[in-house]
């Protein structure tokens, strides 16, 4: 069932669901995981993709990192939290919660991000 959170819950098809997180953050899950949910400080191993302006730029296969909000992008830490092995979801990051008004590699100033990711492990402290 896919449900959308927002002010309410709206039941609207199946098998997965989205959830608006604070300040503009859009989360659609595609597949639940179980165990440890991420929290800050946990060492965590996942997949990702990124695009921006609808070309992709990054694809990262395997990456280790420490979920600490002083060393990503807020909107990229926030949509991690509460995330769990083997889940699978789509977070689309608003311009301000990422690189803002600065152009950043191939990312072009006032981007939003969208993220495929899928959490491989989550290790508490």
């Amino acid at each position: 069932m896919k449900i959308i959170f927002c002010v309410g819950l709206i039941f609207l098809g199946a098998f997965s669901f989205a959830e608006t997180l604070p300040q503009d953050i859009q989360k659609e899950i595609l597949q639940s995981g179980t165990g440890v949910a991420a929290n800050s400080g946990n060492r965590i191993k996942v997949n990702y993709k990124m695009w921006a302006a609808d070309a992709l730029i990054e694809n990262q296969k395997d990456l280790w990192f420490t979920l600490d909000e002083k060393k990503l992008i807020s909107g990229f830490y926030q949509g991690l939290l509460g995330a769990t092995k083997g889940t699978r979801f789509i977070l689309k990051v608003p311009s301000h919660l990422g690189y803002g008004a600065r152009a950043e590699g191939d990312i072009p100033a006032n981007s939003t991000l969208k993220y495929e990711i899928e959490v491989l492990e989550v290790f508490g402290n």
